[in-house]
């Protein structure tokens, strides 16, 4: 990449204020920090108060800016971009069309591509992947050989591990934990004794009991859908239907 071609991509630059890395070629702001021992490709840039050390890999036209930091052997790749305060380490790798941002976190041989997000005060470690157009954020943490992908949403003080798997539309808040299977029908928990499902369009279960937004809505009582059920506590379904309503009008 040449300096003309920078300029197209950030058109405040400065020649003056740029230099390329003598391993790879890439773009470095003067303001950021860049150890020789990393990796800097051609159509990389570093810029802002950036670092990047040890032998991590920045390539392809990949961005890390503002005051992220990419250390050990960590690799961000593709078209992934890292900013404002967040942290990509260890043998964790950020590719795609990835964002990780805010002061989060993501570590250890841990995944976040795709079109995923990572942000706020969010870690994701071990083993686990982050992929699709699914977004971690909040202080939610994902670890284990946890996978959240397609367009789930894992966010407050959630904890999601183990082998989990949480997908399609998924909702996994407030502090909830997560360690199994979660399909895509699952739309939310948020601190809940049971998870929220859509049955079909209109229509949710609560634990054991089946009811709509009109019913919730006109008088706050629920229609059994498979008899008696002496688990399901009133109030915990008046919450969870407000959880569903706040979620409806998102």
């Amino acid at each position: 990449m040449t300096f003309r071609d920078l300029k197209e991509q950030i058109p405040w630059a400065v020649e003056s204020e740029w230099h390329q890395h003598p391993k790879g070629g890439g773009w470095i702001m003067n303001t950021a920090t860049v150890d020789d021992t990393a990796f800097i490709g051609d159509k990389a840039l570093v810029y802002g108060e950036a670092r990047v050390y040890d032998k991590a890999l920045v390539y392809d036209k990949a961005r890390v800016c503002n005051k992220a930091q990419v250390y050990d052997e960590a690799q961000v790749c593709g078209e992934a971009q890292v900013y404002g305060e967040a942290q990509v380490y260890g043998e964790a790798r950020v590719y795609g069309k990835a964002r990780v941002c805010g002061e989060a976190l993501v570590c250890g041989e841990a995944q976040v591509y795709d079109k995923a997000r990572v942000c706020n005060k969010a870690q994701v470690y071990d083993e686990a992947q982050v992929c699709g157009e699914a977004q971690v954020y909040g202080e939610a943490q994902v670890y284990g050989e946890a996978r959240v992908y397609d367009k789930a949403l894992v966010y407050d003080k959630a904890r999601v591990y183990g082998e989990a798997r949480v997908y399609g539309k998924a909702r996994v808040c407030g502090e909830a934990l997560v360690y199994g299977e979660v399909n895509k029908n699952l739309i939310g928990v948020s601190g809940l004794l049971w998870p929220v499902w859509m049955e079909r369009d209109g229509w949710y279960s609560v634990g054991c009991r089946v009811m709509s937004f009109a019913d919730h809505v006109a008088r706050y009582c629920a229609i059994d859908y498979s008899g008696s059920c002496s688990q399901c506590d009133r109030e915990q379904i008046i919450k969870a239907m407000e959880f569903l309503e706040s979620m409806r009008s998102r």
